[in-house]
């Protein structure tokens, strides 16, 4: 979860930097960091989930992978 404004306003004027421009840039680079630890959150668990799978389906002696029928045969005369 991303710092809430009243924290970085506070820690801004704890260190004597509380300047727009620097609040904005710490605010920017909050959310990236954000939206950057959502990401490998998702991945690890879409990663998580398609391991799970794999082992429910190797446990019931099938294949995670469907194959695609074969199309016929042309005959020829």
């Amino acid at each position: 979860m991303p710092l809430r404004e009243e924290a970085i306003d506070q820690h801004l004027q704890r260190y004597g930097a509380n300047d727009p421009d620097i609040y904005e840039t710490i605010f920017r680079i909050e959310m990236v960091l954000f939206a950057f630890k959502q990401d490998e959150e998702k991945k690890r668990k879409d990663k998580e989930d398609r391991k799970r799978k794999a082992e429910q389906s190797a446990k019931r002696g099938t294949s995670s992978v469907t194959r695609a029928p074969r199309p016929p045969r042309s005959r020829r005369r």
